[in-house]
């Protein structure tokens, strides 16, 4: 185990071995290449398979996969949903390898793909949490539904699936769950049950809450944990010091124990259905005049880029939930890189892989836009000078094209011969510089 990885299965007891335990650290990137004195762009694009990138990203705080769904959706795709095993298999591998405790993985699919692979994420550690599914409402199938033929309800949803990493703490005793070990650390130093509240400072809760068996248990906040690690190896028995330790070295302490938990935050009236239309107007690319998928045939200039572009909205539901400003996320499959592009605009740092080369340029250019728009936002100097002008913070957006900016249709040649023609925002509009963007410093092995 190298000293930048935090492994999702800690040790305790003075049996105990580990190699390095590191919470809260995270390794930089590589300097992606850049011409001398331009700053690095905040995000990493990897133009291939994500499995030749995972090695060389930092360890992340949210992974968003919106991979195959066995439909062929995209090229690569599977035929159906018999395959969808085998194709996420090394990747799956590779995030429980890579992945630190608190990471969380937010798995985009239909509900019969993700079902066939929820067994496979299951065995490699990945704990389910629920499903949010994307309710896109009757214009997603208005007038493509023949009510003489079809034999099932029109379907109108997907799911993005939540998981988080299996925490196991491990010893001379075997592996035990976050529940059981709290209960086992507390009746090996020999002290009463009753003198854990004495401990935390409550009438009864460590009892009743933290040390119990049943299902009233829940995971106990780190303060609460150093004090009964702190109490416990005051007046426990000597021979079992130090208790509560993940290292065999010394206790946890209250920072290190929040960290091995994944991050939340509450939006009140967001529940696990989120309803909105399907992409369409100026955030829906289209005219690639490319069979974006193997089903596609004869495409048109209002034929999308890419069949399975996600709303940003529903993406910054995700990074607003579960990460923080300076967080990486990983999106192994881009494709359009929604996901990153939502990352730049909430300033965490995306690592993006995409293997088809014109789905890498169209996202290399709205990651590009992203930096650019999020610049002009922070730029001071960029606001209107009149009174009542409206400045360019104002008319950056953050989730839609806004109206006011001039919109019109650029024209791209790609390496493949393919003539792309994106909706994207005036260039030129904002006259700020880029900011310099410190990346997550790298920790040595």
């Amino acid at each position: 185990m190298t000293p930048d990885r935090v492994s999702s299965r800690t040790y305790f007891g003075q049996q105990a071995t580990l190699d390095s335990l590191v919470v809260g650290s995270t390794p930089a990137p590589r300097a992606p290449r850049r011409e001398a004195g331009l700053a690095p762009p905040p995000y990493l694009l990897h133009r291939g398979d994500a499995l030749d990138a995972y090695g060389d990203w930092p360890v992340p705080a949210a992974i968003i996969s919106d991979g195959a769904y066995g439909v062929r959706g995209f090229p690569g795709d599977t035929v159906g949903t018999e395959g969808l095993a085998d194709w996420y298999l090394p990747h799956i591998e590779a995030w429980s390898r890579l992945s630190g405790p608190a990471t969380t993985l937010w798995f985009w699919n239909t509900e019969v793909g993700w079902a066939t692979v929820h067994p496979l994420l299951a065995r490699h550690g990945w704990d389910y949490v629920q499903t949010i599914t994307w309710d896109k409402g009757v214009r997603h199938i208005a007038g493509n539904v023949n009510g003489r033929t079809i034999r099932r309800f029109p379907v109108v949803s997907e799911v993005c699936v939540f998981y988080q990493r299996r925490f196991e703490v491990s010893g001379p005793d075997g592996p035990m769950d976050v529940q059981r070990w709290m209960r086992h650390e507390w009746l090996r130093s020999g002290l009463a049950l009753n003198r854990a509240n004495e401990a935390c400072g409550v009438a009864n809760a460590a009892t009743r809450k933290y040390l119990t068996t049943d299902w009233l248990w829940y995971w106990p906040p780190g303060e609460m944990v150093e004090r009964l690690a702190a109490y416990a190896n005051a007046h426990g028995a000597k021979s079992g010091w130090p208790y509560y330790s993940l290292d065999g070295r010394a206790p946890v302490t209250a920072k290190g124990w929040d960290a091995l938990r994944f991050k939340w935050r509450h939006t009140h009236g967001l529940t696990n259905v989120w309803r909105l239309a399907p992409l369409h107007g100026v955030e829906r690319l289209k005219g690639t005049m490319r069979r974006a998928a193997p089903r596609v045939y004869n495409p048109g200039s209002l034929s999308a880029a890419h069949l399975n572009q996600k709303p940003l909205e529903l993406m910054r539901r995700i990074l607003h939930a579960a990460t923080d400003e300076g967080d990486v996320i990983w999106e192994p499959f881009g494709g359009l890189a929604s996901g990153a592009v939502a990352a730049v605009q909430a300033r965490r740092f995306p690592c993006v892989a995409e293997r088809d080369h014109d789905f890498a340029e169209i996202a290399a250019q709205r990651l590009a836009d992203a930096v650019a728009d999020r610049d002009c936002r922070d730029d001071p100097g960029t606001q209107g000078a009149d009174e009542g002008m409206p400045g360019i913070n104002e008319l950056c957006d953050k989730h839609h094209y806004d109206g006011r900016l001039a919109k019109y249709r650029m024209t791209r040649r790609l390496c493949s011969g393919f003539v792309i023609g994106i909706f994207i925002k005036r260039a030129g509009t904002c006259k700020c510089q880029p900011k310099v963007v410190t990346q997550p410093a790298r920790v040595a092995a």
